[in-house]
């Protein structure tokens, strides 16, 4: 039950906001570091900010770190540099990989030009040490209890891929395993998602001719102008609530990237509670796109968290 519900008022409010001016880009979860109580291991979020564009001359890429219970900050600005003491990557060139027990691990680009990831920078959260790091490397995932990645080696002239599994706290080669595509491929099989490794619920997609929208529209339509809504409906549903997410249509014209004018498009997000159908808290997510919102909101246990005019992280408990 929604504890909330016990107040006179039935309306949600945030438990914690983060606001960092620019674009809160992608945040991950992540457990260990210090101890704070014996025995109880800290859990954090890290979280990849950018400055955007008009904000400054400078572009700059940089980490923050949360107290995922509180939204306190244990830390801010961190940027990755090289041994000279410059920015990795010019300070732009460098993005969040993934994360593991206090760890957290970032990755450089192959070429500015090229999206391709290459290295791999692995940095304790707690103290923000670079542990170890592997610039000529590219992450592929963590299966096993190990991270998979691969080097491009030359053979006869040509540039080969051989991989190899490295232990994750130290960068250590556990086991060569060469060009072995077969093995590759069953480790990649085996490897479990950062967001089910985290605990995390990402929304589902029904669109028009899919299954489920029929279901899903029928719901919203007790909530939202179906007929304004574009791009389908996005949904966690569970048996005590449902978050609802939707761009609506507005009558305002915007200009896109490219030139044209197009109608602008607000994405807007419900939290319901699944008996009885009442709206608990409604939060428009961002405002006037010319586009659409991908993977706005995500729920982890008992915490429905989202991002906010793309420079607000927001967490709001749901028990």
């Amino acid at each position: 039950m929604f504890d909330f519900l016990k107040k006179k008022s039935a309306t949600a409010l945030p438990t914690w906001t983060f606001t960092k001016q620019g674009i809160i880009w992608r945040v991950m979860f992540l457990g260990g570091g210090d101890e704070l109580k014996p025995g109880v291991k800290q859990k954090y979020i890290i979280g990849e900010h950018r400055t955007s564009a008009g904000e400054s001359a400078e572009r700059k890429a940089s980490f923050f770190l949360l107290d995922e219970l509180s939204g306190a900050v244990i830390w801010d600005d961190f940027a990755l540099m090289d041994g000279g003491g410059k920015p990795v990557g010019e300070g732009w060139w460098i993005g969040l990989e993934t994360t593991f027990d206090g760890f957290f691990y970032l990755h450089g680009y192959l070429d500015p030009t090229v999206p391709e990831h290459r290295g791999i920078y692995a940095v304790d959260a707690a103290s923000k040490t670079i542990r170890w790091q592997m610039p000529g490397a590219t992450y592929l995932c963590i299966t096993e209890g190990k991270m998979l990645a691969y080097r491009d080696e030359l053979a006869g002239g040509f540039a080969e891929r051989r991989y190899v599994l490295l232990d994750l706290k130290s960068g250590e080669v556990i086991e060569s395993i060469g060009s072995q595509t077969d093995e590759v491929n069953r480790l990649r099989d085996g490897a479990v998602s950062d967001a089910a490794q985290a605990g995390v619920a990402l929304p589902s997609h029904v669109e028009a001719g899919m299954p489920q929208f029929e279901q899903v529209k029928s719901i919203a339509a007790k909530y939202v102008n179906a007929a304004g809504v574009i791009g389908g409906f996005d949904f966690i549903a569970s048996e005590t609530y449902t978050v609802l997410g939707f761009h609506e249509q507005t009558d305002l014209e915007i200009q896109t990237l490219s030139g044209n004018r197009v109608k602008a498009l607000d994405y807007k997000l419900k939290l319901i509670e699944t008996k009885t159908g009442k709206v608990l808290f409604a939060e428009t997510l961002a405002s006037q796109m010319s586009g659409l919102l991908v993977d706005g909101f995500f729920t982890k246990g008992n915490t429905l968290y989202y991002v906010r005019d793309r420079a607000s992280l927001v967490a709001l408990r749901l028990a």
